[in-house]
């Protein structure tokens, strides 16, 4: 997991598995997801889309993510663009 704190928590079914996970921001490093037994880092290559300032659960198992410098991002289960 990164160093840096988490913040902008939420419920939502973006995940692989389609249930509901628990999906955190970690300003400078993405997302992380907590899906009931272990945590994982999706972290993108390009920085400005690691500075995450919002999160929304959405239908269709997709997940919003408002940045600092790229505006609105959609995770879709495999990759945050």
């Amino acid at each position: 997991l990164p160093f840096a704190p988490l913040h902008h928590l939420i419920a939502a079914a973006a995940g692989p598995s389609g249930e509901p996970e628990l999906w955190a921001s970690a300003p400078g490093e993405g997302l992380v997801r907590f899906d009931g037994s272990r945590l994982t880092l999706v972290r993108p290559e390009d920085a400005r889309a690691r500075k995450i300032t919002a999160l929304l659960g959405v239908p269709g198992g997709r997940l919003l993510a408002g940045t600092e410098k790229l505006g609105v991002l959609r995770y879709d289960g495999s990759q945050l663009e």
